[in-house]
Parts: structure tokens; C-alpha cells; sequence
């Protein structure tokens, strides 16, 4: 699989952790796509107008979408058909970043899949007709770039409070959700109001889903911890059974499972490993 990436250009930065692009000639059918935090995707199938979906609890089910999606904050699993990915490009959001380019709150499509032209229109199905016209992966990168500037520079400014308390939630320590609403000046009720409108879970879902997406990284670049008990309480949890079922409430799989799957089933939990810099 080629996997390629860059961090757009600035003002974008802020928004978009990175936008990418895949090349796949998997044969299996079937891959785990496993949540990455409280984050949001724009994914275009260049190779065929379609994205098929499958939930994880019966692969039998199938939910059919444009081949120009917005991918929802997840937090559960599901399954998609890895050979749909023989040319796919994406744009992977920061925490909050999705919310001035989308026109809706992100707590609206959570757990879900929506076709890009049902939230841009006319402009999200030109995107995909742009894209197909180019001739480089570098190409490609600057249409979407010079798209999401074009949303950006008509779009409605979040509020200030969203972005610190992101940052707060982010490093790694337990925090108060009461605390950081106080820290940026607003009650509990009003600053959770907020914090799910803009980055679409609520902040102690959030906090909760950056934790798992540490854990997940960890391991995606370690083998198994010397003690799972005492990885458990530095990543911080209760005890090793508390990481065990939030892992698996979010994942459908353990830690361990995760460990022996992360050059199979989860392989494309792309989040996490590594890819090509595309200049």
C-alpha cells in the first residue's frame, strides 16, 4: 500500500491535521476501520463513485454512500471493503477543525457517513470531478487545499473556548471537565454546549476518545508492553480491565487483539503509522 501525506499550507494547518492519499491492491474483504480520536474525515473514492460501508457487529449489512463522504467522529468500529481503495484521497481534521468548513455541527453526523454534496452542494460534486482531472498526487493536494480555503474564508469563526479546551483535553492528564469550563470562563451547561456543537462529542466522551487514540498509537509503534497493568495506570486508567473494556467498546477488539491485527485487519488505522511525505 502507498500512503502519502503533507500538512496543508497555513491557514489551513490550524484545521486539518493532513490530507492524504492511498494506493491499495488489497485482495481481502474486509478491513476494521477503528475510531482515531474525536476527529473528522473528508474521504473521495477516485477509482469508483461509491464507498461501501459494513457494520462491524454483522459484516453482512451494507450501507452504500457517494464516493464523497464526510466521515462522522466515530466511536465504534466498522468495516469497509479495502479493494474500493485503489485510489483514495482524504483530509483528516483536527479536533474542531471540521466544524467551519461543514455548515453543520459535527455532534450531527457522529457515528455517521454523509455524502459531501449533502453538506456543500453543488461544490461537493465538483470536488470529485476536479480531482479526477488532475494529474499528480501534488495536484490533487492543492485543489482540496484551495477548496477548504474557499469554505474557510466564508465560513462562521468557532468560539475561542472550543480551541483551548481541546488543548487542555489533549495533554495526556486528567482534567476536570468543571476546571477547564471555569478556566475559560463559562459554566459547565454553556461550555459543554459549545465544546459538543463544534467538535461534536461531549468533552468527557472527548477526553475518553484522545485516551484510547493514545494507547492505540503506542502500541501501533511498540510491541506489547513489559506489564499491561502498569501501561494501563500510565495511560491513565483505573486498572488493565478498565483499558481492556473501553478498548474494546471503541474498537470491538482487546489491546492484544489489536497488537496481532496491526499488519491485518486494522492495518489502515492509517492514523497511526506511518506514511510517505508528499512535498
Amino acid at each position: 500500500m502507498d500512503y502519502f501525506g503533507r500538512t496543508p499550507s497555513p491557514p489551513l494547518d490550524r484545521f486539518a491535521e493532513r490530507i492524504w492519499y492511498c494506493s491499495d491492491t488489497s485482495t481481502h474483504t474486509r478491513e476494521r476501520v477503528i475510531p482515531g480520536g474525536g476527529t473528522l474525515d473528508l474521504v473521495v473514492n477516485l477509482a469508483e463513485d461509491e464507498i461501501r460501508l459494513y457494520d462491524a457487529a454483522d459484516p453482512r449489512a451494507e450501507r452504500r454512500r457517494s464516493g464523497t463522504i464526510v466521515v462522522g467522529t466515530r466511536t465504534r468500529a466498522y468495516l469497509v471493503d479495502p479493494r474500493q481503495r485503489t485510489s483514495v484521497l482524504g483530509v483528516h481534521f483536527r479536533p474542531g477543525g471540521a466544524f467551519p468548513f461543514l455548515g453543520i455541527s459535527p455532534s450531527e453526523i457522529v457515528d455517521d457517513h454523509v455524502d459531501l454534496h449533502d453538506i456543500w452542494g453543488r461544490e461537493g460534486r465538483s470536488l470529485r470531478e476536479q480531482l479526477l482531472e488532475a494529474r499528480s498526487v501534488n495536484e490533487r493536494f492543492r485543489l482540496v487545499e484551495a477548496a477548504l480555503l474557499r469554505r474557510l474564508l466564508r465560513a462562521r469563526p468557532g468560539h475561542p473556548a472550543a480551541r483551548v479546551a481541546v488543548e487542555a483535553l489533549n495533554g495526556g492528564h486528567a482534567v476536570r471537565v468543571a476546571q477547564v469550563a471555569a478556566n475559560v470562563g463559562l459554566s459547565h451547561r454553556r461550555f459543554v454546549e459549545i465544546f459538543q456543537r463544534e467538535i461534536g462529542v461531549t468533552p468527557k466522551l472527548y477526553a475518553r476518545l484522545e485516551r484510547f487514540h493514545r494507547v492505540k498509537q503506542h502500541i501501533a509503534r511498540l510491541d506489547a508492553p513489559p506489564s499491561w497493568a502498569a501501561f494501563a495506570l500510565a495511560s491513565g486508567y483505573f486498572d488493565q480491565s478498565h483499558m481492556i473494556r473501553e478498548f474494546v467498546e471503541f474498537s470491538d477488539m482487546s489491546p492484544e487483539s489489536y497488537l496481532r491485527c496491526r499488519a491485518d485487519e486494522a492495518r489502515f488505522d492509517h492514523l497511526v503509522h506511518a506514511y510517505r511525505h508528499a512535498e
